[in-house]
């Protein structure tokens, strides 16, 4: 097991290394990270009974043989920040093997390629991981009387963290990664960050290539009545970067020259959050427009609006109530646009709906592309309608949280029409139409707190697959099997 034997190294490495040079400049280091291990069962991951090991282009079908997935993962990242003066703050992460951590059993990495769905994950930005020891995170941050400011490799988070996250909960396996400079200013309550960043230059040092990411964001933060109110904007320009593919022939496979071109575009996203009483109400609406670049041979426009609604109400120390609402952008097959969302994969809503990227299951060594590795955990709430009611239950050093899912899609393939497959990211003619339902699932999650830094969590969930993953692009649909998932997961926090 490589990824343990490196995480071990790793361990050594930081405890004394790191240890000799606080000792020999005396500078006041403050450790903090996560270690956790977790061990799920998902029965019928390919959603079905009947062969799926020769699926048809358009197909939602799962490729594979095996009926029952053990998915045995681990997360790792370790966050040392350097108190130089009291100006002056150097904070990093340091992790190991892919997604910070990875499954356990593969000493492999991952590398970020996007798998032909550069034109939709567009935002989704991540240190490429090829290295058993990766920094993810290295920057300084500068205080002055006129701003913070942060300079280098670092985390980005805005609102729910639907579509910016920076990774800070337990079991975040990604974080969304941005290498540049930002300066936070404060007036009163409000606060403004402009922000600059080259998140990637493509392998050479010209605009050639190179991903550009321009932002400001302004967020009226009063804690006296509890209000957050804000909007983020940026302007992301892209140049035939590589790490943006997509499947420009609409074969359903990726090869290497298949880049995003020249894209030019713009987010809004607005976010609000506000408690009364016990009663807790947060909502982000993601708004994204402009060039998308040339997608399938057409010069593509990129326009798509979601809505994430977050509630929740204390009815006592006990028990609490939850009521999660979204509308997340498909895209209706139109040449020359392009409509669908993906929002951040941290962003779930069930332990096994969008949770998983199930074509990895058998295919952790070769991507669909014949070279890259696929990865389990990068999946995406995307073209759906969904509702969440959920509730708490605190006692003692326990709580249990009990959960009900239904989704819909947005978007769904019709006869004889130009469609997207939003699963694998091409676009196909249909030749039959696709039922919206995407079913129910009833979760059932407990959180032992078995110490201060640690908590043992149980996993259990029951998927009612709805019929929009029967279908295959032909005339004999899939009968859909039902998924059931139990685990464990141990995670220390320090």
């Amino acid at each position: 097991m490589k990824i343990l034997s490196n995480l071990f190294l790793l361990s050594i490495i930081c405890i004394t290394g790191l240890s000799k040079i606080q000792n020999s400049f005396a500078l006041p280091v403050d450790w903090k990270g996560q270690l956790g291990f977790d061990s799920m069962r998902l029965s019928n991951f390919t959603r079905t009974k009947d062969d799926t090991t020769n699926p048809a282009t358009g197909s939602y079908e799962v490729s594979g043989e095996g009926k029952t997935a053990y998915i045995q993962g681990m997360i790792f990242n370790f966050n040392p920040n350097v108190i130089v003066n009291d100006h002056v703050t150097m904070k990093a992460e340091f992790s190991t093997g892919m997604d910070r951590g990875g499954t356990v059993g593969d000493g492999g990495t991952y590398l970020e390629a996007n798998n032909g769905m550069g034109h939709a994950n567009i935002y989704h930005t991540s240190a490429k991981q090829n290295q058993s020891l990766n920094v993810n995170q290295v920057y300084m941050e500068v205080f002055s009387d006129l701003a913070t400011f942060k300079i280098g490799r670092m985390a980005r988070h805005w609102g729910l963290g639907a579509l910016f996250s920076s990774g800070d909960k337990a079991w975040d396996r990604f974080f969304t990664y941005y290498e540049g400079v930002e300066a936070t200013f404060s007036l009163g309550n409000l606060y403004i960050v402009p922000s600059w960043s080259n998140i990637s230059n493509g392998g050479q040092l010209t605009r050639d290539g190179e991903i550009r990411d321009l932002a400001i964001s302004l967020l009226y933060d009063n804690p006296d009545k509890d209000m957050k109110l804000g909007v983020y904007f940026g302007k992301r320009n892209t140049n035939g970067n590589p790490d943006y593919r997509v499947d420009q022939d609409q074969d359903g496979s990726f090869t290497s020259d298949e880049t995003l071109s020249h894209s030019d575009l713009k987010i809004y996203d607005f976010f609000a959050s506000r408690y009364f009483g016990k009663f807790y109400i947060g909502a982000e609406v993601p708004y994204v427009n402009g060039d998308l670049g040339n997608l399938a041979g057409t010069q593509t426009a990129y326009k798509s609006l979601s809505y994430i609604l977050e509630t929740n109400y204390e009815f006592n120390e006990r028990w609490k109530q939850h009521l999660n609402f979204g509308i997340v952008g498909g895209d209706k097959g139109d040449t020359g646009e392009f409509t669908a969302l993906y929002l951040h994969p941290n962003y779930q809503i069930a332990n096994i709906l969008f949770r998983y990227n199930l074509d990895a299951v058998q295919n952790l060594n070769t991507g669909t592309d014949g070279s890259k590795k696929e990865n389990i955990y990068s999946s995406s709430i995307n073209n759906a309608m969904y509702l969440k009611l959920a509730t708490d239950y605190k006692s003692g050093l326990w709580t249990w949280t009990f959960a009900w899912i239904y989704a819909k899609a947005r978007e769904t393939a019709s006869i004889n029409q130009r469609s997207f497959n939003h699963q694998n990211g091409y676009h196909y003619t249909a030749a039959t139409s696709q039922s919206s339902d995407l079913g129910h699932e009833f979760d059932v999650n407990f959180d032992y707190q078995w110490n201060p830094n640690l908590v043992l969590t149980g996993v259990a969930g029951y998927y009612l697959v709805g019929d929009y993953y029967a279908f295959t692009n032909t005339s004999t649909p899939n009968a859909v099997a039902n998924q059931m998932i139990t685990g464990v997961r141990l995670n220390l926090k320090f």
